[in-house]
């Protein structure tokens, strides 16, 4: 097992792990795969994905004992789990666990929600980060009205300027984000 592989693996898990909370459909899946280990042997990657207790486990080796296998290149088992046709991909063992393995993978929410969900995520999080840099600004200029430390107004300033840094920077993300 190398590094790249163990790695793979967890990130998968995790990956699961996070859909499982997300998404009822995959939940309902990953229960009803329940007991049930699912193997894809690809050119140069081996994954066991084990089902117990509505929890998926992904290990970075193939396991002689799986349910079912899924063999080939990456690409090409990527268009199998999406639903469509692929040659040179092999399937064998129990092919009806297939189609709650696929829904255990596939998307939740289509491409559009998914930008329009970032879009305003960005937007309020540069919001909340305008409002900050808004707020500290009154700070600075009501503590310097009065007669206080310039030490603390000082470091006041460089927030400010740290901030609109930071709020000038996610707005340019944002407005790159749009543009793809």
């Amino acid at each position: 097992m190398t590094l790249i592989a163990s790695t793979t693996a967890a990130a998968i898990e995790t990956a699961l792990r996070a859909k499982n909370i997300l998404d009822d459909a995959a939940r309902e899946a990953i229960e009803r795969l329940d007991e049930k280990c699912i193997v894809i042997e690809a050119t140069g990657l081996n994954l066991s994905f084990h089902f117990a207790e509505g929890r998926a486990r992904v290990l970075a080796s193939s396991d002689p004992a799986a349910d079912m296998k899924v063999g080939g290149s990456l690409p090409r088992i990527f268009k199998v789990m999406l639903g469509k046709q692929a040659d040179g991909v092999s399937l064998e063992g129990d092919l009806t666990l297939l189609e709650d393995f696929r829904r255990v993978f596939k998307p939740a929410l289509e491409a559009q929600q998914v930008t329009d969900q970032m879009r305003s995520a960005a937007e309020l999080g540069v919001g909340a980060m305008r409002s900050v840099v808004d707020g500290v600004a009154n700070e600075v200029a009501r503590r310097t009205a009065g007669a206080g430390n310039q030490t603390e107004i000082d470091q006041l300033k460089t927030s400010i300027e740290e901030l609109t840094s930071t709020v000038a920077a996610l707005q340019k993300r944002l407005e790159e984000a749009e543009k793809d």
